[in-house]
């Protein structure tokens, strides 16, 4: 109910940028989404490198709202 967010993640303990939540999209729709990545660093951890990422695209339900999730994803990049 509260959405999806995705972040990224270096090695390291706790190496990443904070979740971007992007809602809760319509069921049965696609739903197109853009984050500049200047808002995605300037949210980062400290010891974040965006030389070093190991989990370029992690998309997850917003903390305590995982029940009878499912998703598909498309066309995604990072320009």
């Amino acid at each position: 109910t509260n959405g999806l967010v995705m972040k990224l993640e270096s090695p390291g303990n706790n190496c990443i940028t904070h979740d971007f939540n992007f809602g809760r999209p319509s069921a049965g729709s696609w739903q197109a989404i853009s984050i500049p990545m200047s808002q995605i660093l300037a949210s980062k951890e400290a010891c974040f490198s965006l030389a070093n990422v190991n989990a370029a695209f992690d998309i997850l339900p917003a903390w305590g709202d995982q029940r009878g999730v499912q998703l598909r994803l498309r066309n995604i990049r990072f320009e």
